[in-house]
């Protein structure tokens, strides 16, 4: 039982880890709302990564539902996100919103 439980967590951290992978590269190649799909599924396989969600807003922003990607960024840092990648990006999103 604990070799099946051990081979489903390691499965779904590799799962975990492809999807990130993923969202990264549709990330660089500005497909962004493929990003977000991909971030979308990360995070419903692991709901506690809160980096993960950050990426899922950040995506969805930069695909084109603002309103939506701001407040999936904002509840990932109320709920304790401070990576400076993350930050870095919200700072950026509010500057170029505050100069228009």
């Amino acid at each position: 039982m604990a070799d099946m439980a051990n081979a489903q967590a390691r499965s779904k951290q590799e799962n975990v880890a492809r999807l990130i992978e993923q969202g990264a590269e549709f990330d660089k190649k500005k497909e962004y709302a493929k990003a977000a799909a991909a971030y979308s599924a990360c995070t419903k396989l692991d709901p506690e990564n809160l980096t993960v969600h950050f990426k899922h807003g950040w995506s969805t922003f930069k695909a084109g539902s603002t309103g939506d990607g701001l407040k999936r960024m904002n509840d990932a840092i109320d709920k304790g996100v401070d990576d400076a990648e993350s930050l870095g990006k919200l700072g950026e999103i509010l500057m170029r919103e505050g100069a228009e």
